[in-house]
């Protein structure tokens, strides 16, 4: 059984993922860790995810990304955060789809953009004009988000328990579908 969660950054991804699996008494598995990870393996040092996207470019950080997403297509039992990109490309959508069961973390927007201006800024948002940048990226994003076949879970105003029972209960019903199906 794997779940994996995605969403915008600062959604809660890594938060409720680390706090489900331990719940779950499954492993959890950070992909951005797993990238950083195998860039240290591949050049000898180690550089934050932000870094990989900066200095090499975002087709060179989709390839390690891809990279790190096919070594844990055998995981058993484990909770998967996935970057906020890594649903939008089709190949790592694919293969995440075919790991285990998608769940859309969801947030309001105002909620998402009040967490993400208010921390270092990602890589892919204009340091210039942070506001505009964070507006064309939530509007290319959030309907793409939309569309993956994956389970919704929202976020706002909710206790840290109420995201965690809706978490547990996905896996409850995936458990209870793929039993059935055997």
């Amino acid at each position: 059984m794997i779940i994996v969660l995605f969403g915008f950054k600062k959604c809660g991804k890594t938060y409720y993922g680390r706090l489900l699996a331990k719940r779950m008494h499954f492993t959890f598995i950070d992909t951005d860790r797993l990238i950083e990870d195998l860039y240290f393996r591949e050049e000898g040092y180690k550089i934050t995810c932000r870094q990989i996207h900066q200095d090499l470019g975002e087709s060179a950080f989709r390839a390690y990304e891809q990279k790190v997403i096919s070594e844990i297509k055998h995981k058993k039992n484990a909770v998967i955060s996935v970057g906020g990109g890594a649903v939008l490309h089709e190949n790592n959508l694919l293969a995440l789809g075919r790991i285990g069961t998608l769940v859309y973390l969801k947030a309001s927007k105002e909620t998402i953009e009040k967490r993400i201006l208010s921390d270092e800024l990602p890589s892919y948002l204009n340091p210039h004009e942070p506001e505009q940048s964070f507006e064309r990226m939530y509007r290319d994003r959030e309907p793409k988000y939309v569309q993956v076949k994956a389970r919704e879970v929202e976020i706002d105003n909710k206790k840290d328990d109420e995201v965690l029972k809706e978490l547990e209960e996905i896996i409850k019903q995936t458990r209870e579908i793929n039993h059935g199906a055997k």
